[in-house]
């Protein structure tokens, strides 16, 4: 029974969107599954801060991402759009041309990177 009283409910949150997350996914539902993770990833992350005590942890003293970082997470995202557009226009005229391809290929690799080091950062 003491075991029980020290079971933090955000890590209890976390295994049943985890689980619910896998039925999902089974089931062919990627997009809700994958929300599921991303959302008991957060619960995992707010069960190793001792917020109910207000007491500073390990985790607190992080690095997080730079402002840099972020900047450059959403200028590439914008540059995304910008290149999906460009996509799209050489689709709708019958794909004349190769540049938009190889744009939004190079901002996707890019990307990939910058979000996944700010990712890696959070979630540190």
């Amino acid at each position: 029974m003491a075991k029980l009283a020290r079971l933090n409910p955000f890590l209890l949150l976390a295994w049943a969107l985890i689980l619910a997350a896998g039925a999902a996914m089974a089931y062919g539902h990627t997009v809700w599954g994958s929300v599921a993770l991303l959302f008991s990833a957060g619960f995992v992350r707010r069960a190793r801060t001792n917020a109910v005590a207000g007491l500073a942890t390990q985790d607190d003293q992080l690095p997080r991402p730079s402002r840099r970082l972020w900047i450059a997470a959403g200028v590439l995202a914008l540059m995304a759009g910008l290149s999906f557009y460009f996509l799209y226009e050489d689709a709708r005229h019958g794909y004349q041309q190769a540049w938009p391809v190889y744009l939004f290929a190079a901002i996707a690799l890019a990307s990939a990177g910058v979000v996944g080091a700010v990712v890696a950062r959070i979630l540190q």
